[in-house]
């Protein structure tokens, strides 16, 4: 495990300071390594930093354009940011990565799009977009989790439609 992988295991462990440290040295010497913007973004967005954390990420993605993960976090980030169009796009990028490499296809990105959409308000969207999930992994608890949250919103809309045709609004 080189020194980048121990630091982000370090900020997984919540050791933000020391993780902190070793991004400092990791700035001088590496800047051209993506996995220390990845680094730095993971930081910033710990630190509730997101529009940093987007140059971060955005740094790192120009050094590497196929890393997977760097557009799962530029994603994250973008909907944090409410720029929901350019989040489902990084997202969809991960994804086309993915096929493309003959990696796995991470059936979490699909919930992050879900999720990306409803926060969008689009539902229909969003319950489509699940439904691709659910016969991925129909026992995923973020989509159990999401579905919830989506038949509660379906359940309001559809009482509100009752309410304008009782009334005629």
């Amino acid at each position: 495990m080189d020194i980048v992988e121990r630091a982000i295991n370090m900020l997984l462990d919540g050791e933000i300071e020391r993780a902190e440290k070793q991004l400092k040295k990791l700035l001088k010497y590496r800047r051209n390594d993506y996995r220390v913007w990845f680094l730095k973004s993971l930081i910033e967005v710990k630190k509730n930093e997101s529009k940093d954390a987007l140059k971060s990420i955005d740094k790192a993605l120009d050094l590497n354009k196929k890393f997977v993960e760097g557009w799962i976090l530029r994603g994250k980030i973008l909907r944090k940011l409410t720029k929901y169009s350019e989040a489902i796009i990084a997202f969809k990028e991960a994804i086309k990565i993915q096929e493309e490499e003959d990696f796995y296809n991470d059936y979490e990105i699909w919930i992050e799009i879900a999720a990306t959409y409803f926060d969008m308000g689009n539902i229909k969207k969003a319950f489509e977009v699940a439904k691709i999930v659910e016969e991925i992994n129909p026992m995923d608890t973020d989509l159990e989790q999401l579905m919830r949250k989506l038949n509660k919103k379906r359940h309001h809309h559809e009482m509100i439609e009752e309410y304008l045709k009782i009334f005629k609004l």
